[in-house]
């Protein structure tokens, strides 16, 4: 089944609130900031094929984001690979920092708040499946969960090379051939996403150092908001020494503390552009998420984002 939206079908003056709203509707609680809502456009073709969901979209430059406080964790909601046709993207999620380059793709999870901007005229495809897809997946689901496929390797090209073909040319199949190229697209997916899975777990002594990240990942972000929070702490959670926790975290990823920082950096910018937080101060907000020292802050804030906090906040304000 097919089903095709855009803003053409509006006045201009109503183009960017249009897309707002349906945004929000096809990606459950998403936020989204249109800086020119004049010069705004976007379209997507939205295909259901048995369990997938294909969808080719195309905008204008916008942002969209996935707050804490807007996650429905009940809600059954699908995973999805975010691919980049053309255009460039900046994506967070867990702690990851990406940007995305035509052919590159993430993983993003729908129960963990998310952060994109996309600065030029882009178009990506959208691949949705059920969670339950992924559990043909030999490592830890959360190592994967917003961290980029970039770069050349073989799987990836390979990727590249199917999903532009198939998005060329979908109109063309029928469902049958439809259903037959998706699963042969989200199979190749996960063979990727597992090959990116041994190599960051070269690092790591055995299955039991999985658990011991997700357990130590699990309390940071439960505990972001304390200000006392040590690498010893998290490490006696984890059950291990301070020293080997930060050795499978750097393993694939950033130190422990570093990791925390990132993550408390994705809630303050949240936390930024969140109307229940308008009253507070920036200094207030990242005290709020752990943070002791503003100018320490506010200089990691804009190695991170590009931009002051203030800055951040006021550019979503003004729009």
């Amino acid at each position: 089944m097919k089903n095709v939206f855009t803003t053409s079908v509006v006045k201009e003056s109503q183009r960017a609130e249009f897309w707002e709203k349906f945004v929000c509707k096809f990606i459950s609680g998403v936020d989204c900031d249109i800086r020119q809502p004049k010069q705004f456009y976007g379209g997507i073709q939205s295909y259901t094929i048995g369990r997938f969901i294909v969808s080719y979209l195309q905008a204008a430059p916008h942002k969209v984001g996935l707050s804490a406080d807007r996650l429905d964790i009940n809600r059954n909601t699908p995973f999805m690979v975010i691919f980049q046709k053309s255009g460039t993207a900046k994506y967070s999620q867990c702690g990851y920092l990406a940007h995305l380059q035509p052919g590159d793709f993430v993983l993003y999870d729908p129960q963990q708040p998310y952060h994109m901007e996309l600065p030029e005229p882009f178009e990506q495809i959208l691949f949705q499946f059920p969670k339950s897809t992924l559990k043909r997946l030999t490592g830890s689901l959360s190592d994967i969960i917003g961290h980029p496929i970039t770069g050349n390797s073989a799987g990836k090209d390979l990727c590249a090379s199917l999903i532009d073909a198939f998005s060329r040319h979908i109109d063309d199949f029928n469902s049958e051939a439809m259903h037959s190229f998706s699963e042969t697209i989200i199979n190749l997916f996960i063979q990727v996403f597992d090959s990116e899975l041994c190599r960051h777990a070269k690092g790591r002594i055995n299955s039991v150092s999985g658990n011991t990240l997700d357990r130590a990942k699990q309390y940071i972000i439960s505990n972001l908001k304390n200000n006392d929070l040590t690498l010893s702490m998290i490490a006696e959670h984890a059950g291990v020494s301070s020293r080997h926790l930060n050795r499978l975290f750097q393993a694939d990823g950033p130190s422990v503390i570093k990791w925390a920082k990132l993550a408390r950096l994705e809630r303050s910018a949240s936390a930024l552009v969140n109307p229940s937080y308008a009253g507070k101060t920036v200094a207030e907000i990242a005290y709020e998420f752990g943070f002791n020292d503003i100018s320490h802050f506010c200089r990691d804030f804009k190695k991170a984002y590009h931009l002051t906090p203030s800055a951040y906040r006021t550019s979503y304000c003004v729009n």
